[in-house]
């Protein structure tokens, strides 16, 4: 399959499961929304992907954190998502 261009959604991207996938699709040209409460990790592991990755350092769990309209209007730049990979929500149920 061809991603390049295309777009996922990851969350729990700074470490463990969810950064790899993140690197593993950046590599193969994939359009990235990189979600985990932990910003600065996410701009240690991806700040050089400005072009391909949007960051955002969010507690997934906070309702109204993810609804809020800044958020929104940056998922329009994704377009149509094709993956999203929950991977801090597993971790926090476990």
């Amino acid at each position: 399959m061809n991603f390049k261009a295309q777009v996922a959604v990851i969350t729990g991207a700074a470490s463990g499961i969810g950064l790899a996938v993140a690197k593993q699709l950046l590599a193969v040209e994939a359009n990235v929304v990189l979600l985990d409460i932990n910003k600065e990790s996410l701009e240690k592991e991806f700040g050089d992907s400005s072009l391909q990755a949007m960051l955002f350092g969010i507690d997934i769990t906070d309702q109204l954190a993810v609804k809020m309209p800044w958020i929104q209007q940056r998922l329009i730049w994704a377009g149509s998502i094709f993956s999203l990979t929950v991977q801090a929500l597993l971790e926090s149920l476990t």
